[in-house]
């Protein structure tokens, strides 16, 4: 870990410039400097940087289009859907939780963009939200600027900051990014050669749910209200399928014995298999 003195750095009043931040790829400092400017020092290191040296950061929020009645609604059209039993609906007992904000760190650079958990996750659906496509919005660059994101708790990227228009607070719902993580993934970042770094709050609602005594947990995207559940209540159908395939197997294997011919007994089976198919698959994928 990075050592980084504890005092703040002078800083450019927010009212009279506009800021941009940059990681210093020496010390891994945050230095937050006025936009359109040639050459600046790491307020934290000294070292001579410009804009091109730098690892540009930003904190940007995900714009909430989603309220909590309406994930409730898109849950309970989601437990009616063919993915679940037939039953989940009106034997399922569900609540949302208010919603949560979860910082991730997205760093761009020559491939694809890749996506760093900057807390401890609540669910493992949470790491499906860097799939989804959302409208961010830019946060307040000037709370804090010039501090490290290691020092300080007006230093935190991930705890400060609000979406713009906000006045200035903390997102509603937002889980703060550990200092810890972020000044080191920052660091590492800035000497490895990529562009740009953005802390990005990202909605969800969390859901837990039981059916038939069994408790199941899941999310509810705020951009465009989609259900994540990587475990849920269609994976108990297989609990049916085992007697039903040696029911099966047990009737054409007779089939075979009783009916003489290898023609007739096959075209027998083939039938049988067609119609066995047809009958039993809504059964199975239903439960």
């Amino acid at each position: 870990m990075v050592q980084i003195p504890l005092q703040q750095p002078a800083q450019v009043a927010p009212s009279l410039t506009a800021l941009e931040q940059f990681v210093c790829p020496q010390c891994g400092g945050l230095v937050s400097v006025p936009r359109r400017v040639d050459r600046f020092s790491c307020s934290w290191c000294g070292s001579l940087l410009d804009p091109g040296s730098g690892l540009r950061f930003y904190r940007r929020a995900e714009q909430v289009r989603i309220t909590r009645e309406q994930a409730a609604e898109r849950f309970r059209a989601w437990l009616a859907s063919p993915e679940l039993p037939r039953h989940a609906e009106s034997e399922a007992a569900f609540s949302v939780g208010e919603l949560r904000l979860f910082p991730f760190l997205r760093l761009k650079g020559r491939g694809a963009d890749r996506f760093l958990p900057m807390a401890e996750l609540p669910t493992a659906d949470v790491l499906d939200l860097t799939a989804v496509p959302a409208a961010l919005e830019e946060t307040d660059a000037d709370e804090g600027a010039g501090a490290n994101p290691g020092e300080g708790a007006g230093a935190d990227p991930g705890g400060g900051e609000a979406p713009a228009g906000n006045g200035g607070g903390p997102p509603r719902g937002a889980i703060e990014a550990s200092p810890d993580l972020l000044a080191k993934a920052l660091h590492e970042a800035a000497g490895q050669g990529s562009s740009e770094a953005i802390l990005e709050h990202r909605g969800f609602y969390p859901v837990s749910y039981t059916y038939r005594d069994d408790t199941f947990t899941a999310i509810v995207d705020v951009s465009g209200g989609r259900v994540w559940a990587g475990r849920r209540p269609a994976l108990l159908r297989s609990q049916r399928e085992t007697p039903v395939s040696l029911g099966v197997a047990a009737l054409l294997m007779l089939e075979a014995l009783l009916i003489p011919g290898l023609w007739p007994a096959a075209i027998a089976i083939l039938l049988t298999v067609v119609v066995l198919f047809v009958a039993l698959r809504p059964w199975l994928r239903h439960g």
